[in-house]
């Protein structure tokens, strides 16, 4: 694993992952998938709540503010 350019969902950012693109698609996946399920968590469909994540993996309807 290394710091690489990656483009994602529209995006592109920089990420430490494989070099493979096989194993960096997997990452990638498997990453958005837990961070969706864990803010899924707060139950913002059911509740009034606002979800605030920090972190370098762009989520497809976060706002980024930089």
């Amino acid at each position: 694993c290394q710091y690489n350019r990656v483009k994602w969902n529209g995006r592109t950012f920089y990420f430490n992952t494989f070099n493979d693109p096989e194993l960096r698609e997997m990452q990638m996946y498997s990453i958005e998938s837990e961070l969706l399920q864990t803010i899924g968590r707060a139950r913002h469909l059911r509740h009034d709540v606002t979800v605030h994540y920090f972190g370098n993996f762009p989520l497809p309807q976060a706002i980024i503010i930089d």
